[in-house]
């Protein structure tokens, strides 16, 4: 529920927590945050983040299209950025902590070893 109350009032801050564990730290989220309001601000913020969705699919092998990814994001992109926040957080990553302590993270579940 708390994902869910923060990307539907902060969308952005959603986002770029996303970003940032996609692109492995290359994109930070204040550079993502920057750009994601650049974005809203033309009223586009879709338009950036259908392609992470499409970058999450292939990474993982999970079926579908970048049509329907950009469809999904125009249509209910708070919905969208929860999905893929959950199928991140599933696979080990958490994007509140950031790239290098999802990292970290990572390394201690597949230890069967959990700190959280």
């Amino acid at each position: 529920m708390k994902i869910c109350c923060k990307t539907f009032f902060c969308p952005c801050i959603t986002a770029s927590e996303i970003v940032e564990i996609i692109t492995e730290g290359t994109t930070s989220k204040r550079e993502a945050l920057i750009i994601l309001g650049l974005f809203s601000v033309i009223c586009c913020i879709w338009a950036y983040t259908c392609f992470n969705r499409t970058i999450i699919r292939t990474r993982f092998n999970i079926k579908g299209n970048p049509c329907n990814d950009c469809l999904v994001h125009g249509f209910c992109l708070p919905c969208a950025l929860c999905q893929e926040y959950r199928e991140l957080d599933h696979r080990g990553f958490d994007p509140s902590l950031g790239k290098v302590l999802s990292i970290n993270r990572i390394t201690f579940v597949y230890n069967n070893i959990i700190i959280e």
